[in-house]
């Protein structure tokens, strides 16, 4: 059974992605699922006009650093606009590490990222900026 959800709402201008449910072992999958999310967020924000994400991560398992590094080479070609600010929020310590990771590597290829422990705190990163 596909424990894997993924859940799209706006609010106040920000798009909401919530993802729940088990992380795929075999790291080829879980890489064909996050690059379908990736553009499929990208294509969300050009239909909705939206420069605003806020991405909760709540898979179980282990997080890819491969997985990471590679979703951040392939932003360009998923659609994903260097002007979208997106806020990554992981509870989990190991996930974390792995999301801060990517958000600083974003950054340093020219997009608007930043890691928090909290959805307060990334959402009210999302609304004053």
């Amino acid at each position: 059974m596909d424990r894997y959800h993924v859940e799209l709402t706006e609010n106040d201008g920000i798009l909401i992605v919530e993802t729940s449910g088990d992380r795929d072992t075999v790291e080829a999958a879980f890489l064909a699922r996050e690059r379908a999310l990736w553009a499929r967020m990208a294509k969300e924000c050009r239909a909705r006009e939206l420069k605003r994400v806020l991405y909760v991560g709540g898979l179980t398992g282990r997080a890819s650093t491969t997985v990471t590094h590679t979703i951040v080479l392939e932003l360009d070609s998923l659609g994903w606009d260097p002007a979208i600010q997106v806020a990554l929020v992981r509870e989990d310590p190991h996930a974390a590490q792995v999301v801060g990771f990517g958000a600083r590597f974003a950054n340093e290829r020219g997009y608007w990222a930043k890691a928090f422990s909290s959805r307060d705190a990334a959402m009210e990163w999302l609304r004053r900026t």
